[in-house]
């Protein structure tokens, strides 16, 4: 019986857990920030916003009230309206610089019209280089910073070799289940017959489908940078095929409802005394053109009988 190939699908499956792994790591490993809130922030009793900061970055920052900037947000009740609202209060009203490793501690007075106020998150936006990177401090359990643009890109990654494996192993299970098949009709039908899978094609003419299919790709690459939307041909490859071997004729079978066709006589000018290469459990033909070949595959202590039974067909057909 021909058994389910399932070492790829444990490649995949690895990759893919592997990569689900680190997406993890990445979303809920706290990114390294340059601010670190070292003292939790709350309000008082007389709406006064408390809490303590440290610059963890290793250099100097200076806040200001329109650069760099902690910015602390809240859903808040109003009295004396009645009503729900959210809104933003920023810590530095003026320039104050925290050495590398210094502590803040903050004290900001808050509207005394708030009765009910909820810290939802507070956020620092702070300049690297040319430009502005804003930090989430306290608000979200998955972090959001480059961590998380990454663990997208991993996840996705880890998402399709998923599917790769679960598809590699469903179609290995069908090769199997249809090989199975096979076996179990040619010990019935045939007396003595061998069976293989394989591939039977040409050279020159696979480099040369394959030459098409990658030009199509590049045509659509650039139609689509132009107008939006490209269209490609996928020119076929070499198909898996299923070989029965019998004395006198060579088998492929066709089909879901696997219909045998001798296809000795369209092989035997061009494959007529084809020297028989062994590598591993393959034995390869090829044809007299030198671009034409058969490749077969065949189950553990069969391919010496392979290779006598393919010597029977081809050597004697000069």
């Amino acid at each position: 019986m021909v058994k389910t190939n399932k070492l790829a699908f444990y490649i995949l499956l690895s990759i893919a857990l592997a990569l689900f792994a680190v997406t993890l790591i990445l979303l809920f490993v706290p990114e390294p920030k340059p601010v670190t809130i070292t003292e939790k922030f709350y309000i008082d009793n007389n709406n006064e916003l408390h809490g303590t900061i440290r610059n963890d970055s290793g250099k100097d920052i200076t806040f200001t009230q329109s650069r760099q900037q902690i910015t602390v947000s809240m859903h808040v009740h109003h009295s004396a309206g009645n009503y729900w609202y959210d809104t933003d209060y920023d810590i530095f009203y003026e320039a104050i610089t925290l050495k590398a490793g210094e502590s803040y501690k903050i004290n900001l007075p808050l509207d005394t019209n708030l009765d009910k106020i909820e810290i939802t998150k507070v956020s620092a936006q702070l300049r690297k280089e040319d430009y502005s990177v804003g930090y989430t401090l306290y608000g979200n359990a998955v972090n959001n910073g480059t961590f998380a643009i990454i663990a997208v890109f991993i996840g996705s990654a880890g998402f399709l070799f998923l599917v790769g494996a679960i598809s590699n192993l469903v179609g290995n299970v069908i090769i199997a289940k249809r090989a199975n098949g096979i076996i179990n009709d040619i010990s019935q039908r045939f007396n003595g017959a061998i069976y293989a899978s394989g591939y039977y094609g040409n050279k020159k003419q696979e480099r040369s489908d394959a030459t098409k299919t990658a030009v199509s790709l590049i045509g659509a690459a650039a139609t689509a940078s132009v107008f939006g939307i490209g269209f490609y041909r996928d020119y076929p490859g070499k198909p898996r095929r299923d070989f029965v071997i019998c004395d006198n004729a060579l088998f492929q079978v066709y089909g879901k409802k696997r219909e045998y066709f001798d296809i000795m006589p369209q092989l035997k000018e061009n494959f007529a005394n084809a020297e028989i290469v062994e590598k591993r459990n393959k034995l390869t033909m090829t044809g007299a053109d030198g671009t034409s070949y058969i490749t077969f595959t065949v189950r553990d202590g069969e391919k010496q009988k392979l290779t006598k039974a393919l010597n029977k067909l081809f050597k004697n057909n000069t």
